[in-house]
């Protein structure tokens, strides 16, 4: 079946609303296709290489070729060998550069994975993940894959099979690589995010905030940050912010509201509380003895 489109060669695509058995509960996959891209920015087909977004959860194998991934803000490079995974509601476009773009694309939807958002697998619009060759089972199980779908179609209970076996072995590459990156650089990490705070310590910050800037998830951005410091990034936030308190409460006027909202807390009754409990004085009492 050929997109009208794009000159884009779909040696094989099927559409089903939802799965065999009608049950929600489980992925539905929308479309398997193996497709051959020639489409470049020197090519005159390139003005229907548009923009566009999707809900579905929409994962990409490169098997040949060199090519760009490209969302409104970011250009990736692709190459053979590369996975791109794309969350629902990503603006993305794909296109070649240089040999002509071959890949896998499986599109599924009702799709969970941890915590994430239905059809997400991160808190970024999309992940890349770089396969060192084609001896790994994500690839020989798209192949298979490939083969049952030549065969049966989609509908068929082996298709959906092959299908699951690859999201299953998905979500396991994405939490390979994300082990991973963490075992790499776990420092480099943790010390943006503790600067990140110490420059923002006044600002309205949250765990959900810092995992979004970061792009890691709240469980692995506490035990990663904790693993480096000692306590968790909002414990070392309240830290930043009463020894910053200590500073303005012997070296100005300023009374403990005008501390309070200064420092980042949106109630000085709150900024009482965790300053007594770090310093063992109210800010009152620290003021008058005048002692750090």
């Amino acid at each position: 079946m050929k997109n009208p489109d794009r000159n884009t060669k779909y040696y094989f695509l099927e559409l089903v609303e939802k799965n065999s058995s009608g049950n929600e509960i489980l992925p539905s996959i929308n479309h398997l296709s193996k497709v051959h891209d020639e489409i470049s920015l020197s090519s005159s087909e390139f003005k229907y290489c548009v923009f566009h977004t999707h809900e579905h959860l929409e994962i990409f194998y490169f098997e040949k070729g060199n090519g760009v991934f490209e969302t409104q803000t970011t250009k990736t490079p692709i190459k053979a060998n590369d996975v791109i995974i794309v969350n629902h509601g990503a603006v993305h476009r794909i296109y070649s550069k240089g040999e002509p773009l071959e890949y896998f694309n499986l599109a599924v939807t009702n799709f969970y994975y941890h915590n994430y958002k239905k059809n997400s697998v991160s808190d970024s619009e999309f992940i890349k993940i770089t396969l060192k060759n084609k001896q790994n089972n994500l690839y020989s199980t798209l192949r298979k894959a490939e083969l049952r779908f030549k065969k049966d179609g989609l509908r068929t209970l082996s298709a959906y099979s092959a299908v699951y076996e690859v999201l299953d072995l998905l979500t396991q590459t994405i939490s390979a690589s994300q082990n991973k990156t963490a075992r790499c650089e776990p420092y480099r990490l943790t010390e943006k995010i503790k600067n990140y705070i110490l420059e923002n310590y006044d600002k309205d910050l949250t765990i959900e905030e810092l995992s979004k800037r970061f792009f890691i998830s709240k469980s692995y951005l506490g035990h990663a940050f904790k693993q480096e410091y000692g306590v968790s990034p909002i414990k070392f936030l309240i830290k930043t912010r009463i020894e910053q308190a200590k500073v303005l409460l012997l070296c100005t006027d300023k009374n403990i509201t005008e501390i309070s909202n200064e420092i980042g807390f949106s109630n000085s009754n709150y900024f009482t509380y965790y300053f007594t409990k770090q310093v063992g004085k109210t800010p009152s009492e620290f003021r008058n003895n005048k002692s750090v």
